[in-house]
């Protein structure tokens, strides 16, 4: 047994046992081809120094219909705790969940995957057919996953676009089970799973919600993994399947973009062969479109519960209000942050909470009729920062429970709140006090430390002034049993060179904080995680509809003399071109949200949109010496607005030169520009780019300016229910 072997065995996956130490998840090994198995299987577990065998169905486990009362499991009960890991040990061996070594499991899943293909067309004599639309190339078809992301990152830090697509379809999968009903009174977890419905409830709500916006539910496998099939057919195992067959983000986006194009152009010409007909398409094949990914959100639920499975999210709301991802969030029993009536309104008349104290009004400083219609719909959980707030909700909203919000150090946050919310620590008692005279109850704590602030110190001493606050509350007379842990937790993983702090890293900071100060059981602790969830679940893909040379001056040569290793300036000339979306919608998120959006240029001939040649291209990358996503040489003009591929500059150099270019969007106004003078491959009319990870802060904040929105939706799934 391996040295990973031995920690999993002393350690819990879904349980703050394993907090001080990192252990890769579990993995599937080989799904079973029904979830649910009936045949009874003896489980053997030793508990006190007493060995107990006892016979119990897959179907007994998950589906009982009169299941056991849950004992609640408190976090510090060792004995609680080492018959819990009894408990779920036997769950996962039931399910065939294995944990196994890194080093052994790339190959054996890759053996598994070949075999299910060649038991696939031994059983129905003809091979599997691909779909264009597939949700993943290695799902539950194929039940071989790719490497998981959060536990085995690439040498380089793991950058989103070159991660397999399902690498977290283990994580979800655990996710459901975990959330199943009780076994033998002990609950599959030491914390409680959001909300009411069971775990079948909660993955049929999905389905539902999926079902409802056309998501694609087929479970196909790529046509690289078919290519590959026969030759693992006639060589029994004596080799494995390439690396080619693991497909990456970006190789996922750019698949789908494909496909969503040329259903575009498909309707078009349908409906110009009959004009008189019905079927006139919505939409232009040129016009931008956004394929959104509603399965990424799923699984970013997993990974959260996973990370920390004592926080329950509240999705805020401002950061996308796409009713599609509010529904699944609603589905997976998330609750909601929101800052207006109108949030409030949103959340309520869509049903997507089960009372309204799923609810957190966490606007500070609140308009009255807005804390009118919070009274009128029995929202209480409110956040508060000043004296006057704090008589305002005494007069207004008599019910409120006030979470009172700190400041906090977010000197490191892309978007730091601090200069306009948070009561500083010298503020609190006064706060408190205000309370007492208006007869507001306090039942809490919350604190934001910006979005994207890397700094892990900010969250834990951010943690330790709540603390503090909880003691003063205390000697107020206030029982404080909510904490509020803010949002602004990244949503994509770091960019190699970029210091940007990944999700895990900083939950792995928090964790044991967490468990000191407000491990006992009795503080409810939340969050308000908005790109977390939301980041990866958009991909744009605009056209090239104009284009115009301009011949640089003087200054502007000069300017641009950084850039003669990579660009030719015998010929100083500006490339512009234009597409069909732009600063005043999508792109105003360089502009709200101090974001630098990813451009990728589709379909230029080189071959890097098919899946096997492309993802050869990244292998390449990956040892390349420059990091992806730099976004200028040294010594040129800064370029506020956009990343360029460092993959698109160096995989295009031989096929299409690199040009001085600026993109405007389609808008009359000047300053509708996404990219200004900067190196980018030289593009034609007809074009496409493709821009990953803009679900967060770009629609919500767009407007129809000139008449001109991206309106096309299109609905994908990369992770298999």
């Amino acid at each position: 047994m391996s040295n990973h072997d031995v920690s999993l065995s002393n350690a819990s996956h879904y349980n703050h046992a394993n907090y001080t130490e990192l252990v890769p998840l579990p993995t599937i090994a080989q799904t079973p081809t029904h979830h649910f198995a009936h045949d009874e299987n003896h489980v053997t577990i030793t508990e006190n120094g007493v060995t107990m065998t006892t016979t119990v169905s897959a179907a007994a486990m998950m589906t009982a219909t009169a299941p056991l009362p849950v004992s609640p499991v408190h976090a510090f009960d060792e004995a609680a705790q080492r018959r819990l890991l009894a408990r779920k040990t036997a769950l996962l061996e039931q399910y065939r969940m294995y944990p196994q070594s890194a080093d052994r499991l790339a190959q054996q899943r890759r053996h598994h995957e070949a075999s299910h293909l060649r038991d696939a067309e031994d059983s129905d004599g003809a091979a599997l057919s691909p779909s264009l639309l597939s949700p993943t190339d290695c799902n539950k078809t194929t039940a071989a996953y790719a490497q998981t992301v959060a536990m085995s990152p690439n040498e380089k830090g793991g950058a989103d676009r070159h991660t397999p697509v399902a690498a977290s379809q283990d994580l979800v999968d655990l996710f459901f089970l975990e959330g199943s009903d009780a076994v033998n009174g002990m609950s599959f977890s030491a914390y409680p799973i959001y909300g009411e419905r069971t775990a079948a409830e909660r993955r049929a709500a999905v389905r539902a919600v999926f079902e409802k916006y056309g998501v694609d539910m087929q479970l196909p496998a790529s046509p690289a993994v078919l290519a590959a099939a026969p030759a693992h057919r006639q060589r029994r195992f004596r080799t494995v399947l390439p690396r080619d067959s693991v497909e990456t983000r970006e190789q996922y986006w750019r698949r789908l973009s494909n496909v969503y194009i040329q259903k575009g152009v498909k309707a078009t010409m349908a409906a110009a062969a009959n004009p008189t007909g019905s079927n006139k398409p919505a939409y232009e094949a040129e016009d931008p479109f956004y394929m959104i990914d509603l399965g990424r959100v799923v699984e970013q639920m997993a990974r959260w519960r996973h990370e920390l499975p004592m926080v329950r999210p509240h999705f805020a709301v401002k950061c996308n209000p796409n009713l599609a991802i509010m529904e699944v969030l609603g589905a997976l029993g998330a609750g909601f942050d929101c800052a207006s009536k109108d949030e409030i309104h949103l959340v309520l008349d869509n049903h997507l909470v089960d009372s309204p104290d799923d609810i957190v009004f966490a606007n500070p400083c609140k308009q009255l009729g807005d804390l009118r219609e919070a009274r009128a719909c029995g929202v209480t959980y409110v956040t508060v920062d000043n004296v006057p707030e704090m008589e305002k909700i005494g007069r207004m909203l008599p019910s409120a429970r006030a979470i009172i919000r700190i400041k906090t150090n977010d000197a490191a946050a892309k978007c730091a709140f601090s200069t306009k919310f948070g009561a500083g620590m010298d503020d609190v008692e006064s706060l408190l006090q205000a309370a007492r005279q208006h007869n507001v109850e306090v039942y809490g704590v919350s604190f934001h430390v910006g979005s994207g602030n890397g700094d892990q110190s900010a969250y834990v001493s951010a943690l330790r002034d709540s603390y503090r606050v909880f003691q003063l509350a205390a000697g107020y007379g206030f029982n404080c049993t909510v904490l509020d842990i803010g949002g602004g937790y990244p949503g994509t993983e770091p960019i190699p060179g970029s210091g940007e702090t990944s999700f895990e890293t900083i939950a792995r900071a928090m964790r044991p904080v967490l468990e000191e100060l407000f491990g006992g059981g009795d503080v409810t602790i939340i969050s308000e995680p908005g790109r977390y969830f939301t980041a990866a679940t958009h991909a744009l893909a605009m056209n090239v509809f104009a284009t115009r040379t301009l011949r640089l001056s003087d200054v502007e040569k000069e300017n641009c003399q950084a850039f003669q290793n990579v660009v030719n300036m015998d010929e100083p000339e500006e490339y512009q071109y234009y597409v069909n979306d732009g600063l005043y919608h999508s792109f105003n998120c360089i502009v709200f949200d101090h974001a630098h959006p990813t451009l990728l240029l589709l379909n230029d001939g080189d071959g890097a949109d098919d899946t096997a040649e492309g993802v050869a291209n990244a292998a390449v990358d990956d040892v390349d010496s420059e990091e992806e996503g730099e976004p200028t040489v040294d010594g040129a003009p800064t370029n506020d607005s956009l990343f360029v591929s460092a993959w698109d500059r160096r995989r295009n150099l031989t096929r299409r030169p690199l040009r001085i270019t600026t993109i405007f969007g389609p808008t009359c106004d000047s300053m509708d520009c996404i990219l200004k003078k900067q190196p980018f491959p030289e593009m034609k009319l007809g074009d496409w780019l493709l821009a990953p990870d803009m679900g967060s802060y770009t629609t919500a904040a767009g407007c129809p300016f000139n008449g001109f929105a991206t309106r096309r939706r299109e609905w994908v799934s990369s992770v298999a229910l």
